[in-house]
């Protein structure tokens, strides 16, 4: 009697452990198909077709006149975005905005600061005023010129102020000044979109429960991302 009852424990016992280690399973399976479902997605069909003129009319993009900035700028000209170009020469964004009219037929405007300055943002403003923004790409930073130890950077104090005010401080006065007016301007199903990029490589997470599109760029104090709002929804 007493081994029926242990015999019926161990079978009990096994069922619960089998069933556990079923649910266990299908859910990491489901995970991992989830993931690369999304992988797929992102990496090889891509997200093209959430860039569009819907968000509103103009991308601003700010170090687009070289490298990385000139190919956002051309990439969402390319789009059907007008250009609003923002860096240090006004000659470099004269011949980008040139090139973009020429080549996608677009509306363009120039503001010529040095965001290596804290007192240029009354300029920006007055510059965007009026304008419906649907990207900002704040692609402006620097970096040491050449390899070199910290201590030994020459002009080292004038050196961190500038780039804390080049690589971080553009980030998060661009985005004060642009975030009003995408959240004003935007359509009911598009809340906004800021693309926060200086470099070129990164990370894709996705928040689905929040609506949230990440996109991590670069290991350094400021993350940047791009942040996808849809709907009224969020927090």
């Amino acid at each position: 009697m007493n081994s029926l009852k242990v015999d019926d424990m161990l079978l009990m016992t096994e069922t619960l452990f089998f069933w556990v280690g079923t649910f266990t399973v299908a859910s990491l399976s489901l995970w991992v198909l989830h993931r690369l479902l999304q992988g797929f997605r992102i990496w090889v069909l891509g997200n093209g077709q959430l860039l569009s003129p819907k968000l509103g009319k103009w991308a601003v993009v700010t170090g687009a006149t070289d490298g990385i900035g000139k190919v956002y700028a051309e990439k969402l000209a390319g789009k059907g975005f007008a250009m609003m170009l923002i860096s240090r020469s006004q000659d470099k964004l004269d011949d980008v905005a040139r090139q973009l009219e020429e080549q996608y037929k677009v509306e363009t405007r120039t503001i010529a600061v040095d965001f290596g300055l804290s007192d240029i943002y009354p300029k920006i403003e007055a510059g965007l005023a009026g304008l419906e923004i649907g990207v900002l790409v704040n692609n402006v930073g620097i970096s040491y010129p050449y390899p070199e130890y910290f201590l030994h950077i020459p002009d080292l104090d004038n050196f961190i102020t500038n780039m804390i005010n080049v690589n971080m401080t553009s980030v998060c006065q661009m985005t004060r000044l642009v975030l009003p007016r995408m959240v004003q301007s935007a359509p009911s199903d598009w809340l906004g979109r800021i693309t926060w990029d200086l470099w070129a490589n990164g990370k894709v997470q996705r928040c689905g429960p929040q609506h949230l599109l990440c996109q991590w760029h670069v290991p350094c104090p400021t993350p940047h991302c791009i942040l996808l709002f849809q709907g009224k929804g969020h927090s």
